[in-house]
């Protein structure tokens, strides 16, 4: 698989981590609380304890995003709602990324040719559909 299938998400989007020198785009975002930490589709390979200690921090202090004033009066997400439920994903994308790779299992949005031409084949595979 390329490195540019790889790293591009659902959409086709590159994921991709942002830096102005040596400071973390993605990370200040977080610090300065304009993000959640989004690990939705997987955890960050080399920053998840970084972000989970510095969104704690930012939620605790109600930064920007968490602010109720802040975000009083208009649409807004339920962080608080929606956070449980990305942590459960990240570990399904997670135990994907430890145990599916290992066991030759398709990802429906890595290998979707592949999951293609097997079913044209009318081949047995073991299909991983992050939803």
């Amino acid at each position: 698989m390329s490195a540019c299938k790889k790293n591009r998400g659902n959409f086709g989007r590159l994921i991709c981590y942002i830096y102005k020198g040596i400071e973390n785009y993605n990370l200040k975002a977080v610090e300065e609380g304009w993000s959640p930490y989004f690990v939705k589709y997987g955890r960050s390979r080399m920053h998840h304890a970084k972000f989970l200690v510095t969104v704690a921090k930012e939620q605790s202090e109600n930064l920007v995003i968490w602010n109720p004033e802040t975000n009083a009066g208009g649409q807004k997400r339920d962080y608080n709602q929606l956070i449980p439920w990305w942590h459960m994903r990240a570990s399904v994308v997670q135990d994907y990324r430890k145990f599916g790779l290992q066991s030759k299992a398709k990802s429906v949005r890595l290998d979707y040719d592949e999951i293609l031409e097997a079913a044209k084949q009318k081949n047995n595979i073991t299909v991983f559909c992050d939803l």
